[in-house]
């Protein structure tokens, strides 16, 4: 038999020696993990359509849970608009009861719908668990006392009264305590036993206040853990499955169970269930997790109970107001043995046919392409030693094309190892002078302080260093990754705007620069000034700013700086201003009251020297209208210190105590006084009456301010101001007078302006006069009169 020209003859021994033995053995191992894998695989089925089954059940009760809690919280804001607005009025009882019973009709997961009033009282309507009886719960008057419950029909009559408890007081109750310590907000409580002891259930409130913020009461939504159990109960869990909700602590909350297993009392935890599946879920749990809190994603596992094997899933569930919960299902392996022995039955026959087809295979590929691939693997390892070798022509076309190829890799690949010789040792030049380079950059920017940013527009992702982490009190990995949103979550809400518009120039091309003073949130809270700049250094191919990069530099201790001088200034400027105006007051008042004094004496003469036949009423209508105005001018004279004062020393408290009777007779019964007195002498050189005219107009002031009632302090105090702002303001021991109300208050620009000759804030009922006599009688004893005033908390002169 002859060949082609550098063919070599086909050896048999030398094939099955190489190629078909080798095959067979690979075929033999190929029979045995096959065989291996077909016993794992009706499980791995099982598994698999388990965990289908447990997945589409837990995401219907997860979908239900988000309903059971969604619906009360939508309810109770509801609710609270419609009162907080006057549309729905807590006085009218009966209207109320339609409505929450209306309410319970259209949403028959709400178990009942209840106000609660400040007084303890409570207006309620629902259904019993059982849906076959609705009812209304009101105590006989709109205060704490005796809780009536009532059937009604289905137009909303009472029919029979079911149930009379005394001593019921909605304030005690913990959906009220709740709802009114969290101010406004949507709450929730634990799961807690009714009232009538019959369920548990899960209430959410939310306090009311109207735009007032007077407090008008809570509203409040239940729903029975019972209808949580029922549906769990109505659903298709494989043929002996389960499932069940436990709270993070691992109590029963609802189960698809007899209801015998959920403790009235709320407390019963999964591990001491009367269920032995549950059981043995809940310590597993305990054991392998260490609790129902410690699972905080979806996990799946195997149990055995009673000598079968059952999968669980136990997913957490979040209800938007802060409380998590655990749905967990369980399946017994038992529900799907059927499955497996079909699914053994296919896997046998594909081994069968695996087993053939592998042969064939092995056998065919062995006399094909053996020898040739053999060949061109020997020369190639020659050439990967570095030796020099032509790869053999061979009968297969493919091989010796190949062969051909691998040649031309060959040559390409030398000149491409040169050419990456010279490229490796530039670039590493390149590179060691790029390190010194930042290494100095680096140096430079530690040196100022600065902190850097790099911000990639196009992702939002914004580069930071160590420094920028440092200046707000974090490490780096605490505020990584850093996005757009998150920096605008530290910024100051004020400072936005300004921020905001100055980077907008920079992107329109109107500034160079980006270059704005803004505060940021430090991590313990308070507020840091940092001076930010920055620029666009790249554009993408539409023209869009893509990269921009800047510094922040802490400008704190400056800025602080600059806001206390500005304060000091403005404050000198008002007490300038209010000078100028009471020098000019009182030499106006002075030249009046000397015009006054000839007119009322005159005007008094006149009246005395007048008989029984002269017509005197003009006279002392200009002797009345003569007096208010010398009264007014002596306020003008207070305002300018321009009046008489007989200075002696008196003790402040005094001043007080000896107005006691007076004051609570003065002020009104709606409002709360307190006085306070220092503990040992206050002696102050002063005027007694000036002094009390200071505390009867600061009280009555304080008692305007609070129209609805409120509560009023008195105290004295000994104090030292340590910084004198001008040289009237005292640098010493000082007596002090404070009087604090918390009435209607003041914003800072009505502030300013308070202690101004005829500036009244009560319109056409005040004088303007009151504030600013207390200021002049305050300045002309040498002292200084403070305000601190919020608007809707109060004022304290």
């Amino acid at each position: 038999m002859s060949f082609p020209l550098g063919c070599r003859p086909f050896k048999k021994v030398s094939l099955r020696r190489l190629i078909v033995v080798p095959v067979v053995l690979l075929v033999l191992i190929s029979v045995f993990l096959v065989g291996y894998f077909s016993m794992q695989n009706g499980r791995m089925a099982v598994t698999s359509v388990s965990f289908a089954l447990r997945s589409e059940i837990t995401a219907r009760i997860n979908s239900r849970m988000e309903h059971f809690f969604n619906t009360p919280q939508n309810i109770c804001e509801i609710n609270s608009q419609l009162i907080s607005r006057g549309i729905l009025d807590p006085d009218e009882k009966r209207d109320m009861e339609q409505w929450f019973l209306e309410l319970a009709y259209v949403y028959p997961q709400i178990s009942s719908i209840y106000f609660g009033n400040p007084d303890g009282g409570l207006v309620d309507a629902g259904r019993e668990a059982s849906d076959s009886l609705f009812y209304f719960i009101s105590t006989l008057e709109d205060t704490a006392g005796t809780f009536q419950k009532f059937r009604v029909d289905a137009s909303g009559n009472r029919t029979e009264l079911l149930t009379e408890i005394p001593d019921f007081d909605a304030r005690t109750r913990s959906w009220f305590t709740i709802a009114t310590r969290e101010e406004g907000s949507v709450t929730r409580t634990e799961p807690f036993t009714v009232f009538t002891g019959d369920d548990i259930s899960i209430s959410t409130s939310c306090a009311i206040y109207d735009q007032e913020r007077v407090f008008l009461g809570v509203i409040s939504c239940d729903v029975f853990l019972s209808r949580l159990s029922r549906y769990l109960g109505s659903m298709q869990i494989g043929k002996t499955g389960l499932a069940f909700v436990t709270d993070a602590n691992g109590r029963i909350l609802a189960s698809s169970t007899d209801t015998e297993y959920i403790d009235l009392t709320g407390s019963l935890s999964s591990r001491d269930s009367g269920n032995e599946l549950i059981r043995t879920v809940g310590i597993h749990v305990d054991s392998l997790y260490g609790g129902f809190s410690n699972v905080l994603s979806t996990t799946e596992y195997e149990i055995g109970c009673n000598g079968a094997i059952s999968f669980v899933l136990i997913s957490p569930f979040h209800d938007g107001l802060g409380r998590s919960y655990r749905i967990v299902v369980v399946i017994p392996e038992t529900d799907f043995m059927e499955f497996i022995e079909k699914n053994r039955r296919y896997t046998t026959i594909l081994l069968l046919i695996s087993l053939m087809v592998a042969l064939i295979t092995g056998v065919l590929v062995a006399r094909l392409i053996a020898r040739p691939i053999h060949d061109l693997r020997s020369t190639v390892r020659y050439m990967i030693n570095g030796q020099e070798k032509d790869f053999n022509s061979h009968w297969m076309t493919e091989v010796n094309e190949l062969s051909s190829d691998f040649s031309q890799l060959t040559a390409r690949l030398n000149r491409s190892m040169d050419e990456l010789k010279e490229e490796i040792g530039e670039r590493k030049i390149v590179e060691k002078a790029l390190q010194k380079s930042e290494e100095r950059m680096d140096l430079a920017i530690r040196g100022t302080k600065a902190a850097t940013w790099d911000w990639n527009l196009s992702t939002g992702v914004i580069q930071i260093n160590n420094r920028w982490a440092e200046m707000l009190g974090y490490s780096l990995d605490e505020l990584e990754p850093v996005t757009a949103d998150k920096w605008k979550n530290l910024v100051h809400p004020e400072d936005l705007k300004e921020t905001h518009s100055a980077l907008q120039k920079h992107f329109d091309g109107d500034t160079e620069f980006y270059e704005a003073s803004l505060r940021l949130k430090h991590k313990d809270g308070h507020w840091i000034w940092v001076m930010d700049r920055g620029m666009i250094l790249e554009w993408n191919t539409s023209g869009e700013p893509f990269r921009m990069a800047g510094t922040h530099v802490d400008i704190t201790q400056r800025k602080t700086a600059e806001i206390e001088q500005q304060r000091l200034q403005n404050q000198i400027n008002k007490t300038e201003k209010l000078e100028s105006i009471g020098q000019l007051a009182g030499g106006v008042a002075h030249d009046l009251n000397n015009l006054l004094t000839p007119i009322i004496g005159y005007t008094e003469i006149l009246l005395e020297d007048s008989d029984e036949n002269t017509i005197t009423r003009p006279y002392r209508e200009i002797l009345r209208a003569s007096k208010s105005a010398q009264q007014l001018v002596n306020q003008l004279l207070a305002f300018g210190r321009k009046q008489f004062l007989q200075l002696k020393t008196i003790d402040l408290n005094d001043v007080v105590t000896n107005h006691n009777s007076l004051l609570a007779r003065t002020i009104r019964e709606n409002i709360d006084i307190s006085i306070n007195c220092y503990n040992a002498l206050l002696p102050v050189e002063g005027d007694a009456s000036k002094l009390e005219q200071v505390l009867v107009n600061l009280v009555v002031n304080a008692q305007d301010a609070m129209p609805h009632g409120g509560k009023m302090k008195i105290n004295t105090a000994l104090s030292v101001f340590p910084d004198a702002t001008d040289k009237d303001t005292p640098a010493d021991a000082c007596a002090v007078l404070e009087i604090t109300d918390n009435g209607t208050g003041m914003d800072s620009k009505t502030a300013g302006k308070i202690f101004e000759p005829f500036f009244s804030t009560k319109g056409e009922k005040g004088t303007g006069l009151g504030l600013s006599t207390v200021y002049g009688i305050v300045r002309q004893h040498g002292g200084i009169v403070n305000v601190e005033s919020e608007i809707g908390v109060g004022s304290t002169f």
